[in-house]
């Protein structure tokens, strides 16, 4: 049935296979070693209730926003020995805050989870920044920004739908619509740091979700098997020339 055919030599053979073994050791390079990258989420809800006055009230109606960016792979809980409360300190790497005209920027800040009837509260999802590092923004009506906060609960009683089902750092935007209540809220304080303005919303609701792409970074092992499939494929060039 073969009569006739031209046979592949030991020596073509020989090169295929090391070509073959450089496509695959390329092929695991791409897929090995893969990291989560930062994600992103962003709420916002319209202003409808300040305190301070009317430098604060000029506000009322207006759109407040909040959106922050942390590590995915940024999974240290501070309260490890409680597994229905997670507080994940300074995991926040950037956030800004906007309201109007206004905007505050910064980075630091820190998220809560909680999936128990802690405090009165059945679930709950909570991010700050605070003044000093975190976030910064120009003063209103003469007083400082100290703190920016996201909010969001279940109230009692327990038994209604829980929004969490541990207190694990959610990679996926926690949506707004599950929680009985939330809002976001500016804190302006005076010199003896006592809140006398503020800015808040009503319910809020999610407006931006990046989901946590993968990023190819070889590892160690890879890069070696990587490095002789290159080095074979070079050696199978030359035999065809040679050929």
């Amino acid at each position: 049935m073969f009569h006739g055919a031209a046979l592949p030599s030991r020596q073509s053979i020989k090169s295929t296979a090391i070509a073959a073994g450089a496509f695959i050791a390329l092929t695991a390079a791409s897929v090995t070693g893969a990291q989560a990258a930062p994600i992103t989420f962003a709420y916002q809800g319209i202003v409808d209730t300040t305190t301070g006055g009317a430098a604060f009230d000029a506000f009322l109606g207006e759109t407040i926003r909040l959106e922050y960016t942390f590590d995915a792979d940024f999974d240290l809980d501070a309260l490890p020995g409680d597994f229905d409360r997670g507080f994940y300190p300074d995991v926040i790497t950037a956030i800004s805050a906007t309201v109007g005209g206004y905007s505050a920027t910064g980075s630091g800040g820190n998220i809560f989870v909680s999936a128990e009837n802690f405090m009165g509260v059945e679930d709950e999802y909570s991010v700050d920044a605070g003044a000093g590092g975190d976030i910064s923004g120009p003063d209103i009506g003469g007083l400082p920004l100290v703190y920016v906060e996201l909010y969001l609960n279940n109230l009692p009683p327990i038994g209604t739908d829980p929004a969490f089902d541990d207190d694990s750092l959610p990679l996926s935007q926690p949506d707004s619509f599950l929680f009985d209540f939330s809002y976001l809220e500016f804190y302006f304080a005076n010199d003896a740091e006592t809140v006398i303005g503020t800015i808040r919303s009503g319910p809020v609701f999610p407006t931006a979700i990046t989901p946590p792409p993968e990023t190819t970074v070889p590892e160690p092992g890879t890069l070696a098997v990587l490095g002789l499939g290159l080095a074979g494929l070079g050696f199978a060039r030359r035999q065809r020339r040679k050929a």
